[in-house]
């Protein structure tokens, strides 16, 4: 009988007792922390979001720039090349 409440009270006290307590005890934190979990995640998806967005308008403004700078360099090539066809065409000694 002693050794059947032995192996009973080893299996409480090692196997279950504590696993329960470490269950209880984390429930327990994570309760009591969950505004601050709560809010430390809805501050990071926010993050997220923002750095998303960020990076979106970004990559968008870029192309936008950069669309415009090449548009700008096509159109200030071809008034350059109207200029030399203008000059070759008056026989200039520069462009001869």
């Amino acid at each position: 009988m002693k050794e059947m409440l032995d192996k009973l009270y080893h299996l409480i006290t090692r196997d279950i007792f504590i696993s329960d307590i470490i269950f209880f005890l984390g429930w327990g934190f994570l309760n009591y922390f969950r505004e601050t979990f709560a809010m430390l995640a809805r501050w990071g998806v926010l993050c997220c979001h923002l750095w998303a967005n960020v990076k979106f308008h970004l990559i968008i403004r870029t192309k936008i720039a950069s669309s415009y700078i090449s548009y700008k360099m096509s159109d200030i090539l071809i008034r350059f090349m109207h200029t030399v066809n203008i000059m070759r065409q008056a026989n200039c000694e520069f462009f001869a």
